[in-house]
C-alpha cells in the first residue's frame, strides 16, 4: 500500500541549502534562488537528476540491473550546468512546435483539399470514414453503453469549433446556416483532432494522402501523425523533453520503404524510436516532402551541437541520437 506524502514545505533559501549539502556546486547564489522562484525546484528536478551520482548496479535474477541514482550530486556539477540544460530543452521544446505549426498547417490543406472533393462537409459525413472506426464497440451485457470513435470525435470536433473566437469563425455564424464546411472548420482543429482524423478515415483516402510523402503504407502515416501529436502536446504544456522516453512512438518503415528513415529500423535501433529522436526524425522527413526548405533541420543541428558544452554530464544518447546522425541524408 502507498505511504503518505512526508516531505516538508521549503523556502527558497531551504532548497538552495540541500543542494548545497547534497553537493551541487553553486556560483551565484542570487541567481540560483531566482531560477528556483521562476521555475519552481520540482519542475528542476527532472534536470537535476542527471547530474546525480550514479548507484552501484544491483544483481537481480542473475542480471545486473541498474540503480536509482542517489541524492548526492556527482563531483563538479554545478547548478550552472543545470541552468544551461533547462535553456537547451526550452529551445528544443520552442524548435519542435516551430516544426509542429508547418506541418500542421500542411496536413490540414492537404486533407481539407483531398476530402472536400468528395462532400464540402466530409468530416461529417460517417460514410467516408472507415467503418471499423464507426462501429461501437461491444460491451459486457449490463454496461453502459459506449460511442464509436467516429462519435467521440465528432463531440471533440463540436467543441473545438463551438469555443472557437475566430473571426472566420464568427463571421461564418451570422452569415449562413450550419454546418461549416471542412475547409473552415479544420482551421480550428489542434493537432490531436487532426491525426484522429486522419486515422478515421477509410484506407483509399489514408493512401491517397500518404502517397503525398512518398509513404506506401497509410498505417506509418497514422503512426507518425499519432507520435508527432504527443510530442506536440509533451511542448505545449511546458514540459521536459531532452530525455524522454516517450509513450507513442512511430512505427518504422519496412526495408527500403522509406529509405532515409532506414536508420530507425531494427531492434538495434529501438533505442532511437522511443525517444526524441524518432519522433524528430519523422517530422524532418514529412518537412522534405511538403517542400519546406533545410532551415528547421539546420536549426536543429546548430542547437544539438551546443549540447555537449551545454551539459557535459547529460549525454545526447538519452534523447536516442545516432553518433552520425548530422551526416545522415535525411537532414541534409
Amino acid at each position: 500500500m502507498p505511504e503518505p506524502y512526508k516531505k516538508p514545505y521549503l523556502t527558497y533559501q531551504q532548497q538552495l541549502d540541500r543542494l548545497k549539502r547534497r553537493g551541487l556546486l553553486i556560483g551565484d547564489e542570487a541567481q540560483a534562488i531566482w531560477l528556483l522562484e521562476a521555475l519552481g525546484y520540482y519542475r528542476l528536478s527532472g534536470y537535476f537528476y542527471p547530474f546525480r551520482r550514479q548507484s552501484d548496479p544491483k544483481d537481480v535474477d542473475g542480471k545486473r540491473v541498474r540503480q536509482p541514482r542517489l541524492d548526492e550530486f556527482a563531483a563538479g556539477a554545478s547548478f550552472e550546468q543545470v541552468s544551461l540544460l533547462y535553456k537547451f530543452d526550452q529551445s528544443l521544446r520552442l524548435l519542435v512546435m516551430h516544426a509542429v505549426e508547418k506541418l500542421e498547417v500542411a496536413m490540414r490543406a492537404k486533407l481539407a483539399y483531398l476530402l472536400a472533393a468528395q462532400d464540402t462537409c466530409a468530416h461529417l459525413k460517417a460514410e467516408l470514414w472507415n467503418p471499423k472506426y464507426c462501429q461501437v464497440p461491444s460491451d459486457d451485457p449490463g454496461a453502459p453503453p459506449r460511442q464509436s470513435n467516429y462519435e467521440t470525435w465528432l463531440e471533440s470536433h463540436e467543441k473545438l469549433v463551438g469555443r472557437s473566437k475566430e473571426d472566420f469563425i464568427k463571421h461564418f455564424r451570422e452569415k449562413y446556416a450550419p454546418p461549416i464546411p471542412l475547409w473552415i472548420s479544420i482551421e480550428v482543429w489542434d493537432f490531436g483532432l487532426l491525426s484522429h482524423f486522419y486515422a478515421g478515415l477509410n484506407e483509399s483516402d489514408r493512401r491517397a494522402l500518404a502517397d503525398q510523402f512518398g509513404i506506401t503504407r497509410a498505417v506509418l502515416l497514422a503512426s507518425w501523425l499519432r507520435s508527432i501529436s504527443h510530442l506536440r502536446n509533451i511542448c505545449a504544456h511546458h514540459s521536459r523533453l531532452w530525455n524522454r522516453t516517450l509513450t507513442d512512438n512511430p512505427k518504422p518503415p519496412g526495408q527500403n520503404e522509406v529509405p532515409e528513415l532506414d536508420h530507425l529500423r531494427g531492434d538495434a535501433n529501438m533505442h532511437s524510436r522511443l525517444h526524441v529522436y524518432g519522433t524528430l526524425a519523422v517530422m524532418q522527413y514529412l518537412l522534405k516532402k511538403a517542400g519546406f526548405d533545410s532551415s528547421w533541420s539546420q536549426k536543429l543541428k546548430g542547437l544539438i551541437g551546443d549540447f555537449p558544452s551545454a551539459a557535459p554530464i547529460a549525454t545526447l544518447h538519452t534523447m536516442g541520437f545516432p553518433a552520425d546522425w548530422s551526416e545522415l541524408p535525411l537532414w541534409n
